[in-house]
C-alpha cells in the first residue's frame, strides 16, 4: 500500500478522514460495479438517485451516506480484489493503493497489475451413466479448451447441471472437478458427472397443523409417496401450501440421507382464516373509491376459499367534476341511461368460492357471481351481471388447463358513435337492437405453462398460452363467435444480458348473429371486448394504447362547417355533410378523434434485448411489430401494419422493474374513414364521408422537432413488456 503523495499531509490520512472516490484501475474483462461493492472502502455517496439535487446542494447526512477512511481495511481491500480476480480466471494479479488527500476528505485508488488470464489448455468430461444428453451438458455451459479458468463460471455450471438431474429424480447427483495449473497462462480440467441413484419420495411427515387438517394439507402439497423424487416439485409444493393463504410458514424440506428413499418434512404455523381488507382512494378518472374484499381461507373446512369482493367509485362526482384537479367529463344523457349518468356511482362486486382437489388433487373447481356497473365518461354506461364456472387441472409445475363458462347479461347504453366504434354497427335500427339487454356467454378452454427463473425479473425460461372460445345458441349468448388467441415467450441469457422474445397471434370469426349484419362498415356483429386490439406498453411500443389497427375518425358537424385552411372559405356545406360528399382533409388532423375499431386477425412479434447499466438499473433496445386487419370491414379501415423500434431503462424494485419504453414510428400519416353525427331535429344519424382523410397528429404541429416527436411515444409501465 503506498500512501501518498507527501509525508508532511500524514496527519489528513487518519481513520476517520470522509472518503470521496474509490477507484480500481487496470482491471479488464470483469463487472467493475460488482468488484468494488465487493471491498469495505466505500465512497461518500447519495443515498438515492432521486436524491442527487438536494446532495449538491446539502452534504446533510439525511440525503448524503456518508463512508469514512478505515486504513487496516486497505491491506484487506487488496486481498479481496486478488480473491476476486483469482476466482475469474486471472491468479497472479498485484494491487497497490494510494491515498490522496483532497482538501477534508481523501480519494482512494487501488491500482492493479491484473496479470495474464490462465486458460483451459485442455478439458475432459465424463458422464459415469447417460443420464443427460449431449445437448443437456451443453447447455449448463461447462469451461471449454481455450476458455478461462473461472471458478465462478464453473459453480454456476454445476449448479445448472445438479438442477438438470434432481428435475429427473437423481437428487444426489454429484459433479467433480479437477484442476491442475501448468504454468501461469495454463491449466488441464476433468468434470466427472455421477448422476446416482433415482430417488423417490418415502415418507411424508406434517408437523405444526391445528385445525387444517393433515388430508387437507396433503392434497395442497399434489405430491405423494412413492412418486420420484424432483427437487422442482418440492419447491412448487411448498409455493402451493403458501398460496392457500392458510398458513403464515409453510416448509418442506429434506434432510439430509443416505437412502434413495427420501423423507419430507413438512412444518406450518396456520395462519387467522378470515381476512377483510379495506382501501380508499382517489384520481382524476374515478373521484372517490372504496373497495373492501373478505376471505375465508378455509371455509366449510377442506381448505374451501371464499372470496368477497366489492369496489365502489365516482363517489361524489357530482360535486367534484370540474373542481380542480378533476375534470369536467360530464356530457349530455346518452339514450336510457337519465340525466345524471355520469354523475352515479359505479360499482363491481363479486363473490367467487374456490374448492381444491375436486374430486383429485390435481383439480379445482370454482364458482363465482358477479355485477357491475361501469362508464366511459361521456361515451358509455356499462351494466352487467352473471355467473362463472371454472374446472382447473395442474398437468406438473405451473403448467394449468382450464374449462370455462361464463355467463353474462349486459346492457349498454352510450350515443350512436360508441356502438358504430364498438360493434361495427352504425345503422339505427341495429343500434337501436343492441341497447337491449344482450348475453354474452362463452364457453372456454385456456392453457398456460410457465417455465421462467424468477416471475418479476426474467433471465431464462419460455411461457406457453392458448385460449379458445365458443359462444353460439347453444351457450345461450347473442353473440356468436368462435375464437383463438395464442401466444409464445422465450428469455434467454446472451453477451452477458437478456435477449427476450414473443409471438403472439389471434384469430375470431363471427358467426353472424339475430340482427344481421351492418351495411354500413360491412361487418357482423362482434362484440368489442372479444376483437383484437394492438398498440401500447406491452404490445407495438411506437403507438398509443389500441392505436395500431382498423380505426376510423369522428368529428363533429360544427368543425367540418367551419373554416377551413384557404383563409375564410367553409369547408363543407351541410348539404355535402348530408350526402357524405365532405372532403374532410383541410380540417387539421387535431380536430379528428381517431377510435380504434379493432380486427379480427392478429400477428404480433417482438424482440427485446436487456442489459445491466449501473445498480438497479437496466437498458433496453426492442422491435415490435404487428398486423391487425378484418376481412370483414372494407378496405378503408381494413388493417394496418407497423414494426417499430425503440429503446426504454428500468428500474429493479421490489414490486417488479419500473419501466420506461420510447417507441419510434417511422410514418405516422394514413388514409382513414371519417364518419360524422348530424343532428336532425330529434333523430340523429352517423354519416360516413366518400373521401378519406389523410390524418397525420404531425399535421400542423409548427416545426421539425414537433413532427419529429410527435412520431415517439412515451410509455411508464411496471413488469416486463413481455
Amino acid at each position: 500500500m503506498r500512501v501518498g503523495p507527501l509525508s508532511a499531509q500524514e496527519p489528513l490520512l487518519a481513520d476517520g478522514r470522509r472518503v470521496e472516490t474509490v477507484e480500481v484501475r487496470g482491471v479488464e474483462g470483469v463487472n467493475m460495479g460488482e468488484l468494488q461493492n465487493t471491498l469495505a472502502t466505500q465512497a461518500t455517496r447519495c443515498r438515492s438517485i432521486f436524491l442527487r439535487p438536494f446532495c449538491m446542494i446539502w452534504r446533510s447526512s439525511l440525503f448524503v451516506e456518508r463512508h469514512n477512511l478505515e486504513l487496516a481495511e486497505l491491506p484487506r481491500d487488496e486481498l479481496r480484489i486478488r480473491v476476486y480476480l483469482w476466482r475469474r480466471g486471472w491468479r497472479y494479479s498485484t494491487v497497490q493503493t494510494e491515498v490522496v488527500p483532497e482538501g477534508g476528505s481523501v480519494a482512494v485508488v487501488f491500482n492493479v497489475n491484473q496479470g495474464p488470464e490462465t486458460l483451459f489448455s485442455s478439458v475432459e468430461l465424463e458422464q459415469t451413466e447417460p443420464v443427460l444428453s449431449d445437448k443437456q451438458v451443453r447447455a449448463a455451459r461447462l469451461p471449454g479448451t481455450g476458455d478461462r479458468v473461472n471458478v465462478v463460471d464453473i459453480d454456476s455450471a454445476r449448479v445448472r447441471l445438479l438442477t438438470a438431474y434432481g428435475e429427473r429424480g437423481y437428487a444426489d447427483a454429484q459433479v467433480r472437478d479437477t484442476i491442475i495449473l501448468l504454468d501461469e497462462t495454463s491449466a488441464v480440467g476433468r468434470f466427472v458427472l455421477e448422476p446416482g441413484k433415482r430417488a423417490t419420495i418415502g415418507d411424508i411427515r406434517i408437523a405444526g397443523n391445528e385445525e387444517v387438517s393433515e388430508g387437507t394439507i396433503r392434497e395442497a402439497l399434489a405430491i405423494r409417496e412413492g412418486r420420484i423424487f424432483r427437487a422442482g416439485e418440492v419447491a412448487e409444493a411448498q409455493r402451493a401450501l403458501f398460496l392457500t393463504g392458510m398458513f403464515t410458514e409453510a416448509l418442506v424440506q429434506v434432510p439430509p440421507q443416505q437412502d434413495s428413499a427420501k423423507t419430507l418434512l413438512v412444518t406450518v404455523d396456520e395462519a387467522p382464516f378470515r381476512m377483510v381488507r379495506t382501501g380508499v382512494g382517489f384520481n382524476t378518472a374515478d373521484f372517490v373509491q372504496l373497495q373492501t374484499q373478505y376471505t375465508h381461507f378455509n371455509w366449510l373446512g377442506n381448505g374451501r376459499r371464499l372470496d368477497v369482493t366489492g369496489t365502489v367509485g365516482r363517489l361524489f362526482a357530482g360535486t367534484l367534476d370540474g373542481v380542480f384537479p378533476f375534470d369536467q367529463v360530464r356530457r349530455a344523457p346518452v339514450p336510457g341511461a337519465g340525466e345524471d349518468a355520469f354523475s352515479r356511482p359505479t360499482w363491481q362486486a363479486s363473490v367467487q368460492i374456490l374448492q381444491p382437489a375436486f374430486p383429485a388433487s390435481a383439480n379445482s373447481f370454482g364458482l363465482g357471481l358477479f355485477s357491475h356497473r361501469r362508464i366511459e365518461p361521456g361515451v358509455v354506461v356499462d351494466r352487467g351481471f352473471g355467473g362463472t364456472a371454472t374446472l382447473t387441472r395442474s398437468f406438473g409445475r405451473r403448467a394449468p388447463l382450464s374449462l370455462l363458462y361464463r355467463y353474462e347479461l349486459n346492457r349498454v347504453f352510450a350515443n350512436d358513435v360508441y356502438f358504430c366504434v364498438s360493434y361495427g354497427v352504425c345503422d339505427q335500427p341495429t343500434i337501436a337492437s343492441l341497447q337491449g339487454e344482450r348475453s354474452l356467454s362463452p364457453v372456454g378452454l385456456s392453457g398456460f405453462v410457465d417455465q421462467v427463473d424468477d416471475a418479476l425479473i426474467r433471465r431464462d425460461g419460455y411461457t406457453v398460452r392458448l385460449g379458445l372460445e365458443h359462444a353460439s345458441a347453444a351457450t345461450l349468448s347473442d353473440f356468436h363467435y368462435n375464437r383463438a388467441d395464442a401466444e409464445i415467450t422465450w428469455d434467454f441469457e446472451i453477451a452477458g444480458g437478456t435477449l427476450a422474445t414473443r409471438l403472439h397471434a389471434g384469430w375470431v370469426n363471427p358467426l353472424g348473429s339475430a340482427e344481421g349484419d351492418d351495411p354500413l362498415l360491412g361487418g357482423t356483429q362482434l362484440h368489442p371486448t372479444k376483437r383484437f386490439y394492438a398498440g401500447g406498453a406491452r404490445s407495438v411500443r411506437g403507438y398509443g394504447e389500441n392505436q395500431l389497427g382498423p380505426r376510423i375518425l369522428t368529428i363533429g358537424r360544427e368543425a367540418l362547417l367551419g373554416t377551413g385552411g384557404d383563409g375564410g372559405s367553409d369547408v363543407c356545406t351541410p348539404e355535402e355533410i348530408n350526402t357524405g360528399a365532405c372532403d374532410p382533409n383541410p380540417v387539421e388532423s387535431s380536430r379528428f378523434t381517431p377510435r380504434p375499431v379493432g380486427g379480427t386477425r392478429l400477428v404480433e412479434a417482438g424482440v427485446e434485448y436487456r442489459r445491466p447499466l449501473f445498480g438497479p438499473f437496466v437498458g433496453a433496445i426492442f422491435v415490435d411489430g404487428a398486423r391487425v386487419s378484418d376481412p370483414t370491414l372494407d378496405e378503408m379501415v381494413q388493417g394496418r401494419s407497423a414494426i417499430t423500434p425503440g429503446f426504454g431503462v428500468r428500474y429493479s424494485s421490489p414490486i417488479g422493474p419500473v419501466r420506461i419504453d420510447l417507441g419510434i414510428r417511422s410514418a405516422a400519416d394514413e388514409e382513414l374513414t371519417v364518419i360524422t353525427e348530424l343532428d336532425e331535429g330529434v333523430e340523429q344519424r352517423l354519416i360516413r364521408l366518400d373521401v378519406p382523410k389523410r390524418f397525420d397528429p404531425a399535421e400542423g404541429s409548427g416545426g421539425f422537432l414537433s413532427s419529429v416527436t410527435n412520431r415517439l411515444t412515451l410509455h411508464l409501465s411496471i413488469g416486463e413488456s413481455f
